[in-house]
């Protein structure tokens, strides 16, 4: 409930003049509706608020990630969802996944805004520094004070059952499903066989 109590007081919202936007969002570009939902201290944390908008209003709407750089500029650093959490990029700045459910194909290239000497490879996820503009990879869970959380409407929830169709390509083969770095989030060795690794993928 409290979650809910801070999506609804902290509404605020960015974006634009989109027709195909939620009339939740605001609008006055065709490239983005997005809306501040609250803080979090982790990265699930800020994916989950957003998911849990998606619910309250029949929506996809996740976590914002290369779209970061359409913001109305606040000097913010806040959580993205670019991350490398199923494909280990280490150091390398192309590869790295976005959230975003409505292109599972997409990865960064060449020209992604990273940060001088990002990323550095030691962590899963990103944030983006507004008022330098880039974007640096960071921890899961941080101790410190808590990131903002932006959302990004993708569209409504379909109305009708849809089939399901799977490739092999499509986002990517997971090649290592099971873990061996323990900062990053996601099954480990140290955690089998007491569960399957299927177990460990719905849990």
């Amino acid at each position: 409930m409290d979650l809910l109590k801070t999506l609804l007081m902290m509404f605020a919202v960015y974006g634009t003049g989109n027709t195909s936007c939620s009339s939740e969002f605001t609008s006055d570009s065709v490239d983005l509706c997005a809306a501040r939902v609250g803080q979090s201290q982790s990265f699930c944390g800020a994916a989950n608020q957003c998911t849990q908008l998606g619910n309250n209003i029949s929506a996809i709407v996740f976590l914002i990630g290369r779209n970061a750089p359409k913001l109305p500029e606040q000097g913010l650093e806040h959580w993205t969802g670019v991350n490398q959490l199923l494909v280990y990029r280490n150091a390398l700045k192309t590869g790295w996944y976005d959230v975003n459910p409505n292109t599972p194909e997409y990865t960064t290239a060449s020209d992604f805004q990273w940060g001088p000497t990002q990323p550095q490879g030691k962590e899963p996820v990103t944030t983006y520094r507004q008022t330098l503009k880039t974007y640096d990879d960071y921890p899961m869970v941080i101790t410190s004070a808590p990131f903002p959380v932006f959302c990004e409407y993708g569209a409504p929830l379909a109305k009708t059952n849809m089939g399901i169709k799977f490739w092999s390509t499509v986002p990517v083969p997971l090649t290592n499903f099971v873990q061996s770095n323990m900062p990053f989030y996601g099954c480990f060795n140290e955690i089998l066989p007491k569960f399957t690794p299927i177990q460990c993928a719905v849990a």
